[in-house]
């Protein structure tokens, strides 16, 4: 079951996972999450499964635009490997159903630091594009990292205009 939190409980998962799960290169500063989170911007999604949460996911949304921004994505370290992420991004699709799709980002290959970096971007990428993520031709640059852009489609057929111009509209609002 996938589960909504609020302002606090997004507040905890930022200090103690999300701190941990991604480099300050890629992290968005808290007080900027509260500001999207107070206007009905953002959203945290978490996985339950009666125990510690095993994986959770927020997004910059906003009504007026048909699709929805995957800031983050982690899976606890002890449940990789076992279906988990697969079956949470499964549930994530679903839960936007209403929108026309979800917009991710992964660290561009090309700019990893080491052949070993590179390698775990290129499984990032490939675990998107099992779930029916599709690699765009678009490149994005945030904070200081440079990014690939796929596109999971969840409703209504769309093109690369549609995700450049959805990307752009949600960016603004970070």
């Amino acid at each position: 079951m996938i589960r909504r939190v609020d302002q606090r409980e997004l507040e905890q998962l930022y200090n103690e996972r999300i701190r941990a799960d991604f480099p300050p290169g890629e992290r968005r500063p808290l007080y900027m999450i509260k500001s999207m989170l107070r206007q009905n911007r953002y959203v945290c999604l978490v996985l339950e499964e009666g125990g510690p949460t095993p994986a959770y996911a927020t997004f910059i949304c906003d009504d007026g635009l048909g699709s929805v921004f995957l800031d983050y994505y982690a899976l606890d370290k002890n449940q990789q490997g076992q279906g988990t992420g697969s079956r949470f991004l499964a549930m994530l699709q679903a839960s936007w159903q209403e929108k026309g799709g979800i917009i991710l980002e992964c660290e561009a290959p090309d700019t990893a630091k080491d052949a070993a970096e590179k390698e775990t971007r290129l499984r990032r990428i490939s675990f998107y594009e099992r779930g029916g993520a599709v690699m765009t031709p678009i490149r994005w640059r945030a904070f200081v990292v440079s990014y690939r852009v796929l596109h999971q489609q969840t409703r209504v057929p769309s093109g690369e205009v549609y995700v450049h111009r959805h990307l752009q509209a949600l960016s603004a609002l970070a």
